[in-house]
């Protein structure tokens, strides 16, 4: 999958992306922050929190898919952009 060409409209959903991220529930943007930002996998992340693996995936499946409802309106004109969330291409 190729990254958008078009750099002022994926700085426009960079910056939305970064907003919908700050306004997500505060257990579910630890665990998404810790794994796109700090690029920690799910068991580190889990290991650190002292949760289950399992709970980081639900957290993170929460958050995409709040990310995916937020976006979506892009998702048609950006060929890739999720591809770039999840690869942490967009932080």
């Amino acid at each position: 999958v190729r990254a958008p060409k078009d750099p002022g409209r994926l700085n426009i959903i960079n910056m939305q992306l970064r907003s919908f991220v700050d306004s997500l529930p505060p257990k579910c943007r630890l665990v998404f922050s810790l794994s796109r930002y700090e690029g920690l996998s799910n068991q580190e992340i889990a290991d650190h929190l002292g949760v289950t693996k399992k709970t980081v995936e639900n957290q993170l499946n929460k958050a995409f898919s709040k990310i995916r409802m937020a976006l979506g309106p892009y998702l048609k004109y950006i060929p890739g952009i999720m591809h770039l969330v999840t690869a942490q291409n967009i932080f």
